[in-house]
């Protein structure tokens, strides 16, 4: 993807420096950057040019000369001068942005931003959250609405900007931009960074005055078709910015002055689609208790029922979280507090999030069916409350346990379309924990085959688990789909090795996961033992990497056997931190034992190892055979020396982790990743929400009057 990047310029001398140093330091370099002196006469052109000199990929324009004016700002003077610049350029180009000269970038900002374009097809404006310095000198992220780019940093897909341009030169065009865009069927979303948000040197307001800056502001809610409540409510919520009140009349005042004096204005219909779009937001803001009718073209809506973790820790469900925002889906995850995330309401990128608190932990079956059933009460709290305060359209419920279906019922006699997202075998589970079948293993069974029944369309990991909804709860074929548990490969990429996880020493293994009982991590750290206490070998280190109920477990089990300095235990990081650990690591272990339940799983881990070129370790399973292939090394079963041999081998000869790594990427890129799954899981969704419509009020009513006139004649 090739990434063109343009930078109107104007007396930027300031903040250059800064800008242009955030600039050469991205991880991923523009293929192009075209620096636009737009009349500069301080130092800012010299360092532009200086800048071009050192950097093959960048070049300078000169603005032809015209007469200065009043405000630069009014008049879209950005705005000209990038469309302008795109015009001169002859070299090809997938992906155009327009940056202002004042921010300092992240270091992966190109990087992130080229690799959401490569995911989403849709995708037609993006770009990152921006971020200021208050009083104290901290950064703080501006206020940023779902949907919204920031004029300052905003990147265009070729086929989109083709679209929407020319775009008017008025005050607002960045927001005629995503507007338009969407008009036209286009996604248009901010991301976050894993290095944080790129930071805005002139804080808003700042270029001639904060009251004048709130002005423009409001001049340019009247320009793109703001309606008089929005702009009365957005008024209101300025008056506690600085200077507190003034903030909100100077904005409200902008807006009053702009309608008075008149000026250039978006045209009629984009300014309905913005006022539809912002009546719809009001609405949902000022009653969140009241089920308010569908406008039309209003957002469907899906609730995400999960109780094994807290959203968004599971990466399977925050990857269907967003397929689904994407699409254009409003969506509110219920689930249970955890560790960092406490809160019992919040906003997440878009995803309203409702939390019950977790049930106490703790081991023991009479404990998992106390937690299991204090969290379904608690669970259906939310469920209640989230149907009285709007429509539900679908509902996906995630596994373990089965028995979370029940809560959708009622729901689904609504005309909720129901999507079971069955991620592990509910009773194979049980019994590879329990080491039992009997009575509460029948149990399962009858829970999981009703779960299937209840459900609209059923997501399995793999072709294996198609038999297995099949023939247990006789569903037809046609409601089974195949979502695989491929990488995300806006999350899960190569980025630069971190030489101090391997704390002074020469390889890194890895592990990387959620601990539990079943996981058999005791066997990598009997390898580890053999590796490092028996074998000698001071040039590896270990890292096992998540959180889980055996984490001091292990911890005991790594010091009883004087493993400190060999074997850490990091538990759960962050998604930067994932990405430099499998960057990192020369071998990467997966420690699940064959047995009926892992048998038939396709193990992420083992697939985001190989989505970055990993050579994997692992013990055969009957799934992951099929999966890997011969990109894989294979130690016996439950035996930890020839774990240690083949974790040796692979440490031992850099030619072979290459080629085991290489043959592993090729693998899971050829239709595994997380991006060749979404169309079985939109397939999934469109047929549940028509099995929904077709029980709703709506049909019965309509079935109803059919039969009253049949009877009349």
């Amino acid at each position: 993807m090739r990434l063109l990047v343009v930078v109107p310029f104007l007396n930027e001398q300031a903040h250059m420096p800064a800008f242009l140093a955030s600039l050469a330091i991205q991880r991923r370099p523009p293929d192009w950057l075209v620096l636009v002196d737009d009349g500069s006469t301080d130092e800012s052109a010299e360092m532009a040019k200086q800048f071009a000199r050192s950097q093959r990929w960048a070049s300078v324009l000169i603005r032809p000369p015209r007469s200065p004016e009043r405000d630069r700002l009014a008049f879209a003077k950005e705005l000209v001068a990038l469309q302008w610049a795109v015009a001169q350029i002859d070299e090809p180009w997938d992906v155009v942005a327009k940056l202002d000269a004042d921010l300092r970038l992240s270091p992966s900002c190109l990087e992130r931003i080229e690799l959401e374009f490569a995911a989403d097809p849709s995708l037609g404006v993006a770009g990152p959250y921006l971020a200021e310095a208050d009083s104290a000198g901290t950064l703080v992220r501006r206020r940023c609405p779902a949907g919204h780019v920031e004029g300052a940093a905003t990147f265009y897909r070729r086929a989109c900007y083709e679209q929407i341009t020319p775009l008017p030169t008025m005050l607002g065009w960045d927001t005629m931009d995503e507007v338009r865009a969407r008009m036209h069927g286009w996604t248009t979303r901010s991301f976050e960074l894993r290095d944080g948000d790129c930071e805005d040197l002139r804080p808003m307001g700042s270029y001639d005055g904060l009251l004048r800056g709130y002005r423009r502001a409001g001049r340019a809610a009247w320009a793109y078709g703001s309606p008089p409540l929005v702009v009365g409510l957005a008024g209101m919520a300025r008056m506690r910015d600085r200077p507190p009140v003034l903030a909100g009349l100077s904005f409200l005042w902008g807006w009053v002055a702009a309608a008075l004096q008149g000026g250039p204005r978006a045209g009629p219909a984009e300014r309905q689609w913005v006022r539809d779009e912002q009546h719809r937001r009001v609405r949902r803001m000022l009653s969140p208790r009241a089920p308010a009718p569908l406008a039309p073209g209003a957002a469907p809506h899906v609730v995400v029922l999960l109780e094994n973790q807290a959203y968004p820790y599971d990466p399977r469900v925050r990857a269907q979280v967003e397929a689904l925002l994407e699409w254009g889906y409003e969506v509110t995850v219920l689930g249970p507090t955890g560790t960092g995330h406490e809160a019992l309401e919040e906003q997440l990128d878009g995803v309203r999030v409702l939390r019950f608190v977790e049930p106490p932990s703790g081991r023991g079956i009479r404990h998992y069916i106390a937690e299991f059933g204090l969290s379904f009460v608690r669970l259906r709290r939310l469920v209640r409350r989230v149907a009285r305060e709007r429509r539900i359209d679908a509902v996906l419920v995630c596994n373990p346990p089965d028995f979370l279906v029940e809560l959708a019922r009622p729901l689904a006699r609504h005309g909720a379309g129901v999507v079971l997202d069955d991620r592990e075998l509910s009773p194979e589970l049980f019994e590879v924990k329990y080491d039992r079948r009997g009575p509460l293993y029948a149990l399962l069974l009858a829970i999981e085959r009703r779960a299937f029944r209840q459900a609209d369309a059923v997501l399995v990991t793999n072709g294996g688990y198609v038999e297995n909804v099949t023939k247990r709860a006789g569903l037809a074929e046609e409601r089974v789909f195949v979502v695989g548990n491929g990488p995300d490969p806006r999350r899960v990429h190569p980025v630069a090795p971190r030489p101090e996880l391997r704390r002074g020493r020469k390889h890194l293994v890895l592990w990387m996961g959620a601990m539990s009982t079943q996981e058999g991590l005791n066997l990598l750290i009997e390898a580890a033992d053999v590796l490092v206490n028996r074998r000698g070998r001071q040039d590896v280190a270990f890292a096992l990497v998540g959180p889980g109920d055996v984490h001091d477990q292990l911890g005991e089990e790594i010091r009883r056997r004087r493993l400190e300095e060999a074997v850490t235990l990091p538990g759960r990081v962050g998604d930067d931190l994932v990405r430099a650990y499998l960057s990192t690591a020369d071998v990467c272990v997966n420690t699940d034992q064959p047995n009926r339940m892992n048998d038939r799983a396709a193990m992420r881990k083992v697939l985001e190892y190989m989505a970055v070129g990993r050579p994997v370790v692992q013990f055969p399973l009957t799934e992951m055979r099929r999966l890997c292939g011969d990109a894989t090394l294979w130690a016996s079963p439950g035996d930890a020396v020839s774990l240690a041999d083949r974790i040796s081998e692979l440490l031992d000869d850099r030619e072979l982790r290459d080629r085991i790594g290489e043959a592993g990427r090729a693998r899971v890129h050829d239709g595994l990743m997380w991006p060749d799954q979404l169309t079985s899981l939109r397939a999934a969704l469109d047929l549940a929400r028509e099995r929904g419509r077709q029980r709703g009020p709506a049909a019965r009513l309509g079935a109803s009057a059919h039969a009253g006139a049949a009877t009349e004649s």
